[in-house]
């Protein structure tokens, strides 16, 4: 029995090890998008606002692999 055991797990590994997922490429939602900064200086802070134009990214399982963003800044004095 145990050996039955053994080879189902064996086997299962094997099985899940062929079938690696393909990476997929995620399109960001510019609407619901933005970067906020703080910028620190002596005795003074600046804030911020980068609004997405547009932007992608790609998931390989768990992980970000690979993307691309493009941000517009309004410079205001």
């Amino acid at each position: 029995m145990k050996n039955n055991i053994t080879t189902l797990a064996f086997l299962i590994l094997i099985i899940l090890s062929a079938f690696k997922l393909a990476p997929q490429t995620y399109i960001t939602d510019t609407k619901k998008s933005k970067l906020s900064w703080v910028g620190y200086k002596a005795g003074s802070k600046q804030y911020g606002d980068l609004n997405l134009t547009n932007g992608s990214f790609v998931m390989n399982g768990t992980q970000i692999t690979g993307g691309s963003f493009t941000f517009k800044y309004n410079f205001s004095s």
